[in-house]
């Protein structure tokens, strides 16, 4: 989680994020929570991890708080997540996201709960969850593609399903933000088997890349509208993939939100969906700054972004990024005037 400091003089006011990964366990818990003991380690472990944020110069937590169907809050629609507890829909004998959020406020720092929106898990993950999986649950509302599950985002019902979540953590939790992550269609979008809702819901003369590119758009306003009508303050973001288009010097880029994925980020801060978008930019050189004045530029005014950085990629398996390359976008970013970075992880 390092994050070199740079020489330019930050503005004002910066949003300065991390991605807190639950999933996999990958920054915390170490172990899930199976008796009293383990779940003060628990707490422990994020109170330390939240101690390193605020001594590292950042002032915000996007927290996971929904993986795979699964939650980290006692909630009437989805099971506990088993990253926490050992076992899907049981219980660490807490409260996580309430203790996540009242941790990050005792030390000065916002807390956004951050939402896997669309995957539903892989196969194995779905076996796992048995009676409480998504699929068993909800099976018209869920699409398997190979070995994985997700939502399908044509499906009617699936905007106000998501919605029903982000704007139950709204009434319940005295949140700063809502984070919508994978909203938008699976990578292998070409295959994606979809062809029976597409039949059944699109209008008439309305084209598969049409349809899908509504979909998405649908559940962030969903989601918006529920949320907002709870608590207007709490912002409402998106982490979209880093590139938004094709750029001029890089016309043939293919994976970009509005290559396939059908994640128009742009429209949604026009329309007043989300607050602010933190693409993945998780690239250097050409393959970071084009994009960035590319996002900056079509935003302008008329909303923020917050430039997601590859920190990971400092780890020598990761890509031996060196603190320079760091450096020099967050550095970018500022002279860009963008909203603040995010790193990831």
């Amino acid at each position: 989680m390092a994050v070199p400091a740079t020489s330019a003089i930050p503005p004002k006011y910066e949003m300065r994020a991390v991605w807190l990964t639950i999933n996999w366990r990958l920054d915390w818990p170490s172990q899930p929570a199976t008796n009293n003991t383990t779940m003060q380690q628990q707490q422990q472990e994020l109170c330390s991890i939240l101690d390193e944020v605020k001594a590292l110069g950042l002032n915000t937590v996007f927290f996971q708080t929904r993986i795979y169907g699964e939650v980290l809050y006692p909630s009437e629609i989805e099971p506990w997540s088993r990253m926490i507890s050992g076992e899907s829909g049981r219980s660490p004998g807490y409260d996580v996201l309430a203790f996540a959020i009242d941790e990050s406020h005792r030390r000065g720092l916002e807390c956004h709960a951050w939402l896997i929106t669309i995957p539903a898990g892989s196969s194995k993950h779905v076996q796992m969850q048995g009676s409480k999986s998504l699929p068993t649950r909800h099976p018209q509302l869920c699409i398997k593609q190979g070995s994985e599950w997700y939502l399908d985002p044509g499906h009617p019902e699936t905007a106000q399903y998501i919605a029903s979540i982000a704007q139950e953590i709204a009434y319940n939790y005295d949140v700063d933000g809502i984070h919508l992550d994978y909203i938008r269609y699976p990578d292998k979008y070409e295959t994606f088997p979809d062809g029976k809702s597409y039949s059944k819901y699109a209008d008439e003369g309305v084209s598969l890349e049409e349809w899908r590119m509504e979909n998405i758009t649908h559940i962030v306003r969903t989601v918006c509208d529920e949320v907002k009508q709870v608590d207007e303050y709490i912002m409402l973001s998106a982490a979209p993939l880093g590139r938004y288009a094709p750029v001029e010097s890089q016309p043939f880029t293919s994976w970009t939100c509005m290559g396939g994925v059908s994640q128009d980020a742009v429209n949604w801060l026009y329309e007043g969906n989300i607050d602010f978008v933190a693409p993945m930019m998780y690239y250097k050189g050409e393959g970071f700054t084009p994009y960035l004045i590319d996002w900056v530029e079509r935003i302008g005014g008329e909303g923020n972004i917050v430039a997601g950085l590859g920190a990971y990629r400092l780890d020598p398996k990761e890509g031996k990024w060196s603190l320079t390359d760091i450096d020099e976008q967050i550095k970018a970013t500022r002279r860009m005037k963008a909203q603040g970075q995010a790193f990831f992880r």
